[in-house]
């Protein structure tokens, strides 16, 4: 069954998120998600929803996934404290 990884953090420099992001799309491309997309909100925010097939591959997915939210932090794209995570299976299609 589907299952999502849902982050959430405050942008704290959009250019170096963008770039981090781009940097990482080989990586990133490479973990086994049916779809990764990254959401801007107006209250300066970004949130990444990633899909994957089954529970086995979001946490296969989980150590590139850290290291790049690691990076986001550690080069001041993205504030640490603010994330938020939530995981989940689909058990209902409208």
């Amino acid at each position: 069954m589907t299952w999502y990884r849902i982050s959430k953090s405050i942008v704290l420099d959009a250019d170096k998120m963008e770039a981090i992001a781009n940097d990482s799309r080989e990586a990133v491309s490479a973990l086994g998600a049916d779809s990764i997309e990254v959401a801007t909100g107006e209250d300066g925010t970004a949130t990444v929803i990633a899909r994957y097939p089954d529970k086995a591959s979001m946490e296969a997915a989980a150590e590139t996934a850290k290291s790049v939210f690691m990076r986001m932090f550690d080069e001041g794209a993205a504030d640490p404290s603010s994330l938020e995570q939530w995981t989940g299976e689909v058990t209902y299609t409208f």
